[in-house]
């Protein structure tokens, strides 16, 4: 009686350990690859260096916990807001420099258009027009 009750005790815990590491083989690999590039298009997969997004707020907005996005290299004028990722420990998601190449985030709005001299409170200033 205790070695049949033994021997499912051990089936059931092999059985157990199957199950776990088979779902967490299956969890790892549906972890997904993003790119973000210049030359890209938010109407592209983005999951592949021929097809990238062409920002990194719209790669954000279509990830999950366990995700990448990987940035090639150029200067990104855009406002990034991470709000929507809920990652765990050992499911974390990373956003990185593609292969090393710079990357800039700058959130600045560039100003187009002619100046001219104005005064405020008597304080002569510069005014765009």
């Amino acid at each position: 009686m205790f070695n049949r009750f033994y021997k499912i005790f051990i089936l059931n815990r092999f059985t157990l350990l199957a199950f776990f590491i088979l779902f967490n083989i299956s969890f790892s690999l549906s972890q997904t690859n993003y790119y973000v590039a210049k030359n890209g298009s938010n109407s592209n997969a983005g999951t592949s260096l021929s097809s990238p997004f062409l920002t990194i707020s719209h790669a954000i907005s279509q990830i999950n916990a366990g995700d990448r996005i990987y940035i090639r290299r150029g200067i990104y004028h855009e406002a990034v807001i991470i709000d929507n990722i809920d990652s765990t420990l050992g499911n974390e998601t990373l956003i990185s420099n593609y292969n090393n190449e710079q990357v800039i985030i700058d959130g600045t709005v560039s100003i187009d258009g002619s100046w001219t001299d104005d005064t405020i409170g008597g304080v002569a200033v510069k005014k765009n027009i």
